[in-house]
């Protein structure tokens, strides 16, 4: 599977804007560039010098005793999402859709369908089952009984 990775970043007042686009030829390759991309993002902006408020979002209540620490991703399907300052300035990192979609299926696939768990339902609608049979025992089990 070919993964292409998209690095974008943003710094107010300007738009979030593209700054590369690369492809990869394993799910490794492109979560090591993307960790490496992110790391040096936040050590541009001094994302551990950063304060932030006790509950993580942004408020006029800030605690300068917390420790804003950079946290790698672990996985692909994680999202690396990554603001500062109040959001004055961010960092993301995208795959490509069709990559998404192959890394999601596999996920599943190992978490449920190769444990012989059924998926949730929410899953299965997502994923574009056909689950009116499901429903339709649903809506009889929870009808109102007069």
């Amino acid at each position: 599977m070919k993964i292409t990775v998209t690095l974008t970043s943003w710094q107010v007042p300007f738009s979030q804007i593209v700054d590369e686009t690369k492809a990869f030829d394993s799910a490794d390759e492109a979560l090591d560039f993307i960790n490496a991309a992110s790391k040096a993002w936040w050590n541009t902006y001094d994302g551990d010098g950063c304060a932030r408020s006790n509950d993580g979002i942004y408020t006029a209540q800030i605690n300068f005793n917390v420790v804003n620490e950079y946290k790698a991703i672990t996985s692909l399907l994680d999202g690396a999402h990554y603001s500062l300052w109040g959001g004055e300035n961010g960092f993301q990192a995208l795959i490509d859709k069709e990559s998404y979609w192959q890394l999601h299926a596999a996920h599943y696939k190992r978490e449920y369908d190769d444990k012989g768990i059924p998926r949730p339902g929410y899953l299965r609608v997502a994923m574009g089952e056909d689950v009116s049979a499901v429903i339709a025992e649903l809506q009889q089990f929870y009808k109102p009984h007069n």
